[in-house]
């Protein structure tokens, strides 16, 4: 059996954004428990870029997604609500005898409720009448009703050709589940990190059931070669994992480096973008830079927010650092930030991928990551970045030391931002999303096969 393949130029040839073509009948329904707000504008900015390439690529899209409020309880009270509602509209789908195309359908993403039930593939005699009206679950009983919510019945321009995602895999993927089963379509669960790397391993039932639904998924996305690995140590075959990208806004990094560099702006800085937790690394940041002789510290950027925030400053008051603590930005002023830095610093001591890596490449920051998980996969040390061997702090004082002096070496600075710049490029999000249609197409195909194989074995059955 031909394994999937690993290797760290993965992505290099992958193509631009998709022909929208093949994507005009298509839909993809996205459940997901990351996506920016105004609280918190760069959580899951990954997400909300592959939804708007999705929609560029001619695909219907139909959004569910986890409501930025403090409250757990609130946050996936709400997603059990939409997926509910989902699951329950699949089951009494209806048609029109003349289905409708494409575009017949409301332009608002709603679509038209139809009067007739159709025939949907695995449904038996239950397709066959008329269900009766669902009483509301008891489990969802007094869960607020959430305005703007998607019209989830199988749209009649989509027979077959829908497919269920979850990001986080999860337990985001729990929730899509019963939802991609209810509508037919494949199941598609993209791992991100810790969704693989830790959450599976918080307690008995969580290391009973994330396996479970790994192995149940049509498809499993992982976004590194490290993190494919260790969804194989879960149970799932190798032949149902991908490496794709998730993808950076590549445009948005790379334009905001080009404005940068038209405005004559110099680098100084040494920048950390991303949640302020010990798993990212934020203090070895701080501890690296303070492993530096007095005179020649660079001030140091914190963009972002958690709950290291007050040990953090501490940290830089006792050990009289320059630290500026910016907090959360849109993604647009971290762009800017980044293109206005000498250095970005991505020392995480756990990392499935490191979007903050590429999307500092893409800037045209010099990068300085640790060697852990799929951190190693993107920088090759002195070339495209710098490594730190370990994560700690006499290893990223190295690291950041030979990054700044690359940095203000213009003979070396320009080659290594170019070669920093391919390497980013290569994990647009227009690139990942082809990748993974590909896939869907190779999936949804697969799935018809299957049904027409049932319906001749039946039919030979019968006489």
């Amino acid at each position: 059996m031909t394994q999937p393949n690993r290797a760290a130029g993965r992505f290099a040839g992958t193509r631009g954004r998709p022909g929208s073509p093949r994507g005009a009948d298509l839909r993809v329904v996205v459940v997901t428990n990351l996506y920016p707000s105004d609280r918190r504008p760069g959580w899951g900015t990954y997400v909300a870029a592959r939804v708007a390439e999705l929609r560029a690529a001619g695909v219907a899209v139909e959004l569910l997604k986890v409501p930025d409020v403090p409250s757990a309880a609130g946050r996936y009270g709400s997603l059990v609500s939409q997926t509910a509602g989902g699951v329950l509209e699949g089951l009494r789908a209806r048609v029109p005898a003349g289905a409708p195309g494409p575009a017949e359908h409301a332009t608002d993403g709603k679509h038209r409720r139809p009067h007739r039930l159709r025939k949907l593939p695995g449904r038996g005699a239950l397709a066959d009448r008329h269900l009766p009206k669902l009483p509301q679950l008891p489990v969802f009983a007094g869960l607020p009703k959430l305005p703007g919510l998607p019209n989830l019945s199988v749209p009649p321009a989509y027979p077959g050709r829908t497919v269920v995602e979850a990001h986080i895999a999860y337990p985001t993927g729990l929730f899509a589940w019963p939802l991609a089963r209810s509508l037919a379509a494949p199941l598609v669960l993209y791992a991100h990190g810790s969704d693989v790397l830790a959450a599976p391993h918080r307690s008995r039932a969580d290391a009973l059931l994330a396996p479970r639904l790994l192995g149940a998924a049509d498809l499993v996305v992982a976004n590194s070669a490290y993190l494919a690995g260790e969804v194989e140590r879960l149970g799932v075959a190798p032949e149902r994992v991908e490496v794709i990208s998730p993808g950076i806004d590549y445009r948005a990094f790379s334009g905001a480096r080009d404005r940068a560099g038209a405005d004559g702006v110099l680098r100084h800085d040494v920048a950390y973008v991303g949640h302020l937790i010990e798993r990212k690394g934020p203090d070895l940041v701080l501890a690296g830079v303070a492993g530096m002789s007095a005179d020649s510290r660079p001030r140091i950027q914190v963009i972002g927010a958690g709950p290291m925030e007050a040990a953090l400053r501490a940290q830089a008051a006792r050990d009289r650092l320059d630290v500026v603590f910016v907090g959360s930005l849109p993604p647009a002023e971290v762009a800017a930030r980044m293109a206005r830095a000498a250095v970005v610093a991505v020392p995480s001591r756990q990392e499935a991928l490191g979007l903050a890596a590429l999307e500092a490449m893409a800037a045209g920051a010099v990068t300085v990551v640790t060697r852990v998980g799929g951190l190693g996969e993107l920088i090759e040390d002195g070339r495209t970045g710098f490594v730190a061997d370990l994560p700690e702090p006499a290893s990223v004082t190295m690291a950041l030391t030979s990054a700044l002096a690359a940095a203000d070496d213009p003979e070396r600075a320009g080659p290594l931002r170019m070669r920093a710049d391919r390497v980013a490029a290569a994990h647009a999000a227009p690139a990942a999303v082809a990748r993974s249609l590909d896939r869907y197409e190779a999936l949804l195909a697969a799935r018809a096969g299957r049904r027409e194989l049932t319906r001749h074995a039946r039919s030979v059955t019968r006489r």
